[in-house]
């Protein structure tokens, strides 16, 4: 070893390069680094004026400009750490360099100092405003997040204009800053012009823009600052897939909970939503209903994206559940014989009795195959527009919470009444007497929409065609009175008050779960959802409704 490399002060150097290269994750040593080690050395004590360091103090504070130094190193285990040296200090250190002196410029030429960051009035006045920001919200320094979203206000109160091509770049991330403004909790109020704070940039993106030698200070922190803004959106559409097929599971298959509703990353999916495969419902005979259920699941995901945000909203989650959807309907019809209008046939017969994959009945197979999604798709979409409030409440859920669990999506999915859905009509009952029994135990009613669980003391009603359904008795003795000479709570007929209730006329089939988890009722097309106010709702069947109600 030369005398140049076991002098004290380079032996010194190398110890803190090392810490500085380790704290900042680089994995070798490079000239610029064997110059923070020196600019270290400098910063711990003021040198001796005859020390080779002296002269060159200056060359080597502006040689390491915007490189992370660590503020309280540990030297003892810097000093055991092996890390290699890259090819360019390593030919440095082979020249064998008659002097300290000579070595250090040797490693300035090798590192030159950084150019100093171009003044920008608009970097400057977007500062501003990001600063008086983070005197509001209380933070010490200004992130990527709040430069970019200060950039935004700014280029909304026009100080873009002489900028034509940040202009451009503004208006392309709108999406990515609204929803980085969004996430933030924050206003373009909080960055208003003309306020300024002594509030300097956070560590990590001075770093990013002293190192940057390509890419204008102003552009590179607004990438920043918008990219978290991207992944905040994509997080958004994720969560806006997953309650899409949360919400048609939910109507369409009220009887396979769904165990979790999740949105985060796992075996290269960016969520999923996973029902409870051990519900006897999905192991009993296959069905046309189940399929048809299925498939309109399986497409939930992507129409809810598409509803949201455009009908080019697609990505990989997408492809996969239309794969998925595709594979289900080609079972359907092809193998299962469960399309009437393609017949019970089995074309792997027909290829294992011919050989034949091709011809007039694949192609049919496959027309019908892309009808039948094609209709699955349209009521999918039909029942997530009726249920929108439910998607975007489980969305939300899933922003802030990332997981949800069986309990706290039905806490979302169930209906607290119908006075905000869109098209709902006021109605009034219409008086009529009914014959009432009253349960003597606890039991379960079958009714024409779905069985319904009631408790001892509650009133069964038989209906005029002779359907009955279970009414819990104190919403009974609000709504009927005994026929004299009946008494209250005695078996006997029973006069319907005329009560003012909403009601909504059902687009699609869909299940109303009731509430004190009574039962589930299911409604078709055409049948109507009954709200009277007191948290409960009721299904009444299409043919059956202007017997008991009137318009309002």
């Amino acid at each position: 070893m030369t005398a140049t490399l076991s002098h004290p002060l380079f032996t010194q150097s190398v110890t803190r390069a090392k810490a500085a290269a380790q704290a900042a994750g680089a994995l070798e040593l490079n000239p610029r680094w064997l110059l923070v080690g020196l600019h270290m050395l400098l910063s711990e004590s003021a040198p001796d004026p005859a020390s080779p360091l002296a002269s060159k103090a200056s060359a080597i504070a502006a040689a390491v400009a915007g490189c992370a130094v660590p503020a309280q190193p540990d030297l003892a285990a810097a000093a055991a750490i092996k890390m290699p040296v890259d090819a360019e200090l390593r030919a440095i250190l082979a020249k064998r360099n008659a002097s300290l002196d000579e070595l250090i410029d040797a490693l300035l030429a090798a590192a030159p100092a950084r150019a100093p960051r171009q003044t920008d009035p608009l970097f400057d006045a977007v500062l501003a405003r990001a600063g008086a920001a983070a005197v509001a919200v209380g933070e010490q320094s200004v992130s990527a997040e709040l430069f970019a979203l200060a950039a935004w206000a700014a280029y909304l109160d026009g100080d873009f204009r002489d900028r034509p091509g940040l202009s451009v770049h503004m208006a392309a991330n709108a999406r990515n800053l609204e929803a980085l403004l969004s996430a933030r909790g924050l206003q373009c109020a909080h960055f208003a012009a003309g306020t300024a704070a002594a509030v300097k940039l956070a560590d990590d993106l001075e770093k990013e823009l002293a190192q940057s030698d390509d890419v204008p200070a102003l552009l590179l922190a607004l990438n920043l600052g918008s990219t978290v803004g991207a992944r905040i959106l994509e997080q958004r559409v994720t969560a806006v897939h997953e309650a899409g097929h949360a919400v048609v599971a939910f109507l369409l298959q009220p009887q396979v909970p769904v165990a979790q509703v999740s949105i985060v990353g796992m075996d290269g999916s960016a969520g999923r939503m996973t029902p409870d495969f051990s519900a006897p419902y999905l192991n009993t005979a296959d069905s046309r209903a189940l399929f048809f259920e299925i498939t309109c699941i399986l497409l939930a995901g992507a129409i809810a994206q598409q509803i949201a945000y455009g009908a080019d909203s697609m990505d990989d989650g997408a492809i996969s559940d239309f794969s998925k959807a595709t594979q289900k309907v080609w079972i359907w019809v092809a193998k299962l014989g469960l399309d009437a209008e393609f017949g019970p046939l089995c074309l792997d017969a027909l290829t294992d009795i011919s050989g034949a994959r091709s011809g007039w009945l694949f192609d049919r197979a496959q027309q019908r195959v892309q009808d039948i999604l094609k209709d699955c798709a349209a009521r999918t979409r039909a029942l997530l527009e009726e249920n929108w409030h439910h998607v975007q409440a489980v969305a939300d859920a899933l922003v802030e919470r990332k997981v949800l669990d069986t309990d706290e999506l039905m806490t979302l999915l169930l209906d607290k009444g119908l006075a905000h859905w869109p098209g709902v009509r006021q109605v009034r009952s219409l008086p009529e007497q009914r014959e009432v029994r009253f349960a003597e135990a606890a039991g379960v009613q079958a009714t024409l929409e779905g069985p319904v669980r009631y408790t001892a003391g509650d009133a069964i009603v038989t209906g005029a065609g002779g359907e009955l359904w279970p009414i819990a008795r104190v919403v009974f003795d609000q709504a009927y009175e005994p026929v004299s000479p009946g008494s209250a709570g005695e078996n006997g007929l029973y006069l319907k008050r005329p009560r003012q209730a909403l009601a909504l006329q059902l687009r699609e089939s869909r299940n109303v779960v009731l509430s004190g988890t009574r039962g589930v009722l299911s409604g078709a097309a055409g049948d109507w959802i009954v709200d009277y106010g007191n948290g409960d709702l009721a299904v009444v069947a299409g043919d059956r409704f202007t017997v008991y109600y009137e318009f309002l």
